[in-house]
């Protein structure tokens, strides 16, 4: 028997977006220096990253542009973010699905 890999629970005042691969990931912070910061992305990877390349949640969305894992089968769609509670994705072709953070990655507007 598989089981899927629960994502683990986050107190949301604790999440940032930070960049991994072109993309910016919900992560936390959890240590650093003056100029970096060590962080650990909601998927388990971790990081250094400058701190200045850090966004904080509530300016991620006011300010990203985002695209969703398709019901978090590996596959992103873009959309926008319809309602935070619950967290809501409304994708560009039309469809809806309430999603957890870990599901989401973000673009800074051009």
């Amino acid at each position: 028997m598989f089981f899927k890999k629960k994502e683990p629970e986050v107190d949301e005042s604790q999440v940032i977006f930070a960049p991994w691969s072109g993309y910016y990931y919900p992560a936390t912070i959890v240590g650093g220096t003056d100029t970096h910061a060590q962080i650990m992305f909601l998927n388990g990877n971790k990081a250094a990253v400058l701190r200045n390349q850090i966004v904080e949640l509530e300016e991620a969305f006011k300010t990203m542009l985002f695209a969703a894992n398709w019901k978090n089968k590996g596959t992103y769609y873009g959309g926008f973010i319809s309602n935070r509670q619950p967290l809501t994705m409304s994708y560009n072709d039309g469809a809806v699905e309430q999603v957890k953070l870990g599901q989401l990655r973000g673009t800074k507007p051009k």
